[in-house]
């Protein structure tokens, strides 16, 4: 992002090895998720001033808040079979993504049953 003393007036960015910059007259809306948005804040010098220094990252503002308590929001479907059709309702507008986890093949179908995945946040 591009800055005149601590506001945005617009954003710089690298397409095709050339460097463009593109300023605003009104607003920067930065909307890149929950991760690439406080990464973004950061690498522009907005956040904690003493982590920013120690990276060499210029300072626009101190707020130690950005890029703190990140965490994903897992999704972890159930799959089962039904003796009528089902007709399902959609219950979300996000975009969603599936993890298939390919297993052993000398596994017994008992033995893959048993298999758990475990997250842990810290």
């Amino acid at each position: 992002m591009l800055f005149e003393q601590t506001h945005a007036v617009g954003v710089e960015y690298l397409h095709e090895g050339m460097l463009y910059q593109v300023r605003v007259n009104q607003e920067v809306i930065l909307s890149a998720g929950a991760f690439e948005s406080p990464k973004l804040l950061l690498q522009s010098g907005i956040g904690d001033a003493e982590y920013l220094q120690g990276l060499g990252i210029s300072v626009v503002a101190d707020l130690p808040g950005v890029g703190q308590n990140l965490q994903d929001h897992l999704i972890f479907p159930i799959v089962q079979q039904t003796t009528q059709e089902v007709y399902p309702a959609i219950t979300s507008n996000v975009s969603e993504a599936g993890l298939f986890l390919p297993s052993v093949a000398k596994l017994t179908r008992e033995e893959r049953k048993s298999c758990n995945l475990d997250l842990v946040a810290k």
